[in-house]
């Protein structure tokens, strides 16, 4: 998917004459990832994503994966950098592509909230029974989810 990504990006900014977004400003950024460089735009289609190889994605997503992260998984791992005029959560009409124009973010996990009697269910047994076997606490199909969700193995006895 990467060549193809690329192959269309360059068709469709050779296709630029002068102006904002270059095949050179491309060239340039990537030749240079520390030093400033200008927006390399393509037109927003109408959904805001583009389509290659029959997939499609989000624009900036997909070169900042060619180009910086081949592991970035979503659009919220990115945050464009304040001097990127035309970044894609903008709005406007065209995106910003260079990929030394957003800058990687861990992704935020929202804790789950659980009372301590949700972690914790009570166990009730007199003094005279067995202690009680995590099936006899949870229903089966409960006990086997909580324990996938751990990790772990579970075999129903």
């Amino acid at each position: 998917m990467s060549v193809h990504a690329v192959d269309s990006l360059v068709k469709k900014l050779k296709k630029k004459k002068v102006g904002q977004g270059t095949i050179e400003d491309l060239e340039f950024a990537l030749a240079n990832p520390g030093s400033h460089s200008k927006c390399v735009t393509i037109p927003r289609s109408l959904d805001g994503r583009l389509q290659v190889s029959h997939r499609k994605g989000l624009p900036h997503v997909i070169y900042c994966r060619v180009w910086r992260w081949p592991d970035l998984q979503s659009h919220h791992e990115l945050k464009p950098l304040p001097d990127c005029l035309y970044p894609y959560d903008s709005k406007n009409q065209l995106i910003c592509i260079n990929p030394y124009h957003y800058q990687r973010i861990e992704p935020q996990i929202i804790p789950v909230a659980m009372s301590h009697s949700a972690r914790f269910p009570p166990i009730l047994h007199s003094r005279n029974d067995t202690p009680p076997s995590v099936s006899n606490i949870m229903p089966s199909h409960v006990c086997s989810l909580f324990l996938l969700n751990a990790g772990l193995m579970f075999r129903s006895v």
